[in-house]
């Protein structure tokens, strides 16, 4: 056997049994400690792990204590190869998953990092911390300590955040002395030795007499598809003679394609190494950052790799999202190949280095399992084979083609001409002959075209509402006054993460502050841990979250509340839809390269002029905003950026005005464009009404050129649409919009029998999301507000529906919005009495069966309120 060959040593279970996310290793466990539960372990006199403590932070907020004693009931006749550990578990204060683990430079003690965005510093000797560190924004993500060095030498804590920024803290204060702001997202940090790195040490120290170095990498921002701008960057750390530390980048470099997940430093070789998604370690010089060796996972498809850790002389283990934790020799002939892959059956979430030269991993399985290279402290070759068929297992599962039920459940491949692709280049899987057949959607060709066989699939696929997907990934939302509920997000191979994150916010109208945390889970793809989403990092305390209704099952029965009340699975409508597809880089350039052709064209006519060089900036830098819709928690929409649509709606031709629209459809989604009372009165007093007026123009004839006579109502009513997405929560909304109601209904009534598809989809959602929005605002609106705009609604859907021209999606939409109408009290008389002379409504109900199963199980739901 390879003396230096790994092998398990100890397997160790958390008794909460949630994912292992951080580690840390403490010496001399106070002997206060309340054992809970022990184990035996196989190890040898000279184990250091003994009177040592491993801890353990877990995602259910949970941190256990797993203390190595020597078994004092061990006589000299016996074995004495046996340590038996001690396992205590407590909450420590947190009340959300813990996210990073680092002993302190005092025996027993450790810190902790939250994703309440809080620092937890504790003794090892009680179970509550004995400072908590705030100043966080998002939650904590890495820790690390940094020297400063002088005539006696300053340790200080270092942290990094979601928030964008790395913090240095004094414990001896509990205070912030340094912030490093300005990352692309997510921080990794790692203090460097600037004593064994002379070329570090230019320049002199600050008042204070002591100076130090740390390293941090970032998570990137997206662009499109792509993750951009991931960086390690080099700080200067010069204390001032107050004791406050400034901070200046030395250096910066960007040479990952994923985001940076972890940093670490060689004590022995003072090399720095970066982990990212793009399934890469880079060696680095500590001085300079640069890159001195690129290690690749050798699979097919690189996984993410989650962290990495070094175990001395050039060695180093990185862990994997799909379930490895690999050895590396940077010292040996052949780096380009792991020395060892140790399976797991999980993701690994976390690598932990151990002073005998052992190595701790945290697996999403619960368990901590700890691996050696010493004969002596190795398990019994029954244990390390369990695991290796355990990692075995797993990943057949993950590998294996899908089965006959799940081929089952897909769309039929003779029926994709039906069933019309989102956007271009939409992987949608089909079955044909007992097979999966997968298929990209071409916009050009309006068709889908064979791309193969699918002969593996990932345990993660399914479908949401009858659609298939790539990946189901399950959403947890915490509830007020504790719990929680589970919903599930759809996302497919190639979509961008971000697009559809912020859909999943939009249909559940989640806080926006949620869009970076989710596409970041989407990006972990299989092994990924559910988020649970409500904590609000500043405090710690749970704060609301919508708790979805059962309208996306597929039933089409009413059950009964508590109250007695029925609850029906469709209706009503409790949250609106929006048209967001657009928001990528591609697309906004070519609305913008539209616009620019236009204001070459409108020069001189009905007034207008050329857009001007501040205008073309204007526009650029909002378009920008736009498209980076992971940053829409932290940008923001000026003033003179909406002044400037308005005026060019007010003075551009109306021919040449739609890609203003298609602009101002995306730019009231970002959060801040309609944030408050004002930014909304702005919008629906300013820019609603112009693109009425538009509307109004094309309904009756007067506008040139076959495009703009589709795209102008098409997308003034998808403007209108995602005009309500700023609505959800406010009660004073009502008295902004009320005026504009009827005019928006008037608006898809004229267009409602239109012959483009697109428009009448339009119809069918500004339709809904009226009702929708009657509802949530009845206590807002008068009674002959409710009722006008009510019975305006319900012609307008039988007017729609009486044309036959809508297909299965938009049908069901205007079933719902039917339906949620009915259900507003201030309706319910009104409709009674229409239904019961005319029969009208009911009569819309006729062959209903030929726009599929959701818009037959609506109007059932209705048909039962007709008779209640």
């Amino acid at each position: 056997m390879d003396v230096d060959q790994y092998d398990l040593s100890l397997s160790l279970v958390l008794p909460d049994g949630e994912p292992v996310r951080a580690l840390c290793h403490i010496h001399n466990p106070p002997t206060a400690s309340v054992a809970t539960s022990s184990s035996t372990a196989s190890a040898t006199d000279d184990d250091t792990l003994q009177n040592t403590t491993l801890v353990a932070g877990s995602q259910g907020a949970l941190l256990t204590h797993f203390a190595f004693v020597p078994d004092d009931d061990t006589t000299a006749d016996e074995d004495a190869s046996t340590t038996v550990f001690n396992t205590t578990m407590f909450r420590g204060g947190h009340s959300h998953q813990i996210t990073a683990l680092l002993a302190t430079k005092a025996s027993g003690g450790y810190v902790s990092g939250c994703k309440d965005g809080n620092i937890r510093v504790f003794d090892g000797a009680t179970e509550d911390p004995i400072h908590t560190l705030t100043g966080h924004e998002k939650p904590v993500t890495s820790l690390s300590w940094v020297t400063l060095t002088g005539s006696d030498d300053r340790v200080l804590l270092a942290s990094g955040s979601w928030d964008g920024s790395a913090r240095l803290w004094d414990l001896e204060t509990a205070c912030c002395v340094c912030v490093m702001a300005g990352h692309e997202n997510t921080v990794s940090v790692q203090g460097l030795a600037p004593a064994s790195n002379p070329g570090m040490l230019e320049g002199k120290a600050g008042a204070g007499g002591r100076r130090g170095f740390i390293a941090t990498g970032s998570a990137g921002v997206a662009q499109g598809n792509q993750i951009v701008e991931t960086k390690i960057r080099l700080w200067d750390l010069v204390e001032d003679g107050g004791g406050l530390v400034t901070a200046t980048i030395k250096t910066k470099v960007a040479d990952h394609g994923g985001p940076i997940r972890g940093l670490c430093l060689d004590n022995d070789t003072q090399c720095l190494a970066s982990c990212s998604n793009d399934g890469t370690i880079k060696i680095r010089d500590s001085g300079t950052a640069e890159a001195i060796f690129s290690l690749q996972h050798p699979t097919p498809t690189p996984p993410l790799i989650l962290g990495v850790a070094a175990i001395g002389a050039g060695k180093y283990v990185s862990v994997t999202e799909d379930g490895n934790a690999a050895v590396w020799d940077t010292a040996s002939d052949n780096i380009d190949t792991p020395k060892q892959i140790l399976g797991h059956p999980g993701c690994v979430w976390t690598v932990l280095s151990l002073p005998n030269g052992d190595f701790a991993t945290g697996c999403h399985d619960g368990t901590v399992r700890i691996f050696t290279s010493c004969p002596s402290r190795k398990a019994s070759s029954e244990d390390i084979a369990a695991l290796e068929a355990a990692a075995t297992a797993s990943k057949a599962k993950s590998s294996s083609g899908p089965s006959s039920e799940e081929i089952a459940k897909l769309p039929r491949w003779d029926m994709r001409a039906v069933q019309t692709g989102r956007s271009d280049g939409q992987v949608q899987v089909f079955q044909r002959d007992g097979k999966a057949i997968a298929a990209q959607w071409s916009a050009t060709s309006s068709t889908w075209i064979e791309v193969g066989e699918v002969t593996g699939s990932n345990e993660n696929a399914g479908a949401i509402d009858g659609v298939s997907y790539d990946h189901v990934f399950p959403i947890e939302i915490d509830l007020r006054g504790g719990g929680v509920t589970t919903l599930k997000i759809g996302y497919n191979n190639g979509d961008n993460p971000f697009v559809t994150a912020q859909k999943f916010i939009d249909d559940h109208e989640l806080d926006q502050n949620y869009l970076a945390q989710i596409a970041d889970y989407i990006r972990q793809r299989t092994g990924a841990s559910a988020p649970t989403l409500g904590m609000d990092a500043s405090s710690g305390n749970t704060s609301a979250a919508p708790s979805m209704p059962s309208s996306s099952s597929t039933g089409n029965s009413a059950s009964t509340s508590s109250a007695g009340e029925p609850v029906y699975k469709h209706i009503p409508m409790k949250h609106y839809l929006v048209f967001d597809a657009g928001a990528e880089k591609t697309p906004m350039q070519k609305v913008m390269s539209k616009l620019v052709d236009f204001s070459k064209n409108a020069d001189g006519k009905s007034g207008a002029a050329e857009l001007s060089p501040d205008n073309l900036s204007t526009l650029e830098l909002l378009a920008s905003t736009i498209v980076a819709t992971n940053r829409y928690h932290s940008t923001t929409i000026s003033d003179q950026e909406l002044d400037l649509i308005v005026h060019l709606l007010k003075t551009w031709p109306t021919e040449y005005i739609f890609p203003l629209l298609d602009l101002a459809r995306l730019v009231v989604l970002h959060p801040n464009a309609s944030a408050g009372a004002n930014r909304r009165k702005y919008v629906w007093e300013k820019i609603v009404p112009l693109a009425l007026a538009k509307c109004s123009l094309v309904s009756n004839g007067t506008v040139e050129g076959k495009t703009s006579n589709i795209a102008i109502p098409m997308l003034s009513m998808r403007f209108f649409v995602n005009c309500f997405k700023s609505t959800s929560s406010d009660e004073s909304a009502g008295t902004v919009v009320a005026p504009f109601l009827d005019g928006i209904v008037d608006c898809a009534k004229a267009f409602s029998e239109s012959p483009n598809k697109n428009i009448r989809l339009s119809v069918a959602t500004l339709a809904l999301n009226v009702s929708c929005f009657l509802m949530k605002q009845e206590a807002s609106l008068t009674k002959v507000t409710i009722t006008g705009v009510g019975e305006k609604i319900i012609s307008l859907i039988q007017s729609m529906l009486s044309s036959g021209l809508y297909d299965n999606e938009a049908t069901s939409r205007a079933f719902v919005a039917l339906g949620t109408v009915l259900l507003i009290s201030s309706m319910r008389e009104k409709v009674m009495a229409l239904d019961s002379n005319t029969n009208s409504i009911t009569l819309l109900f006729k062959d209903v069966e030929k726009y599929g199963e959701k818009a037959t199980a609506v109007a059932k739901e209705i048909q039962l309120v007709l008779k209640s």
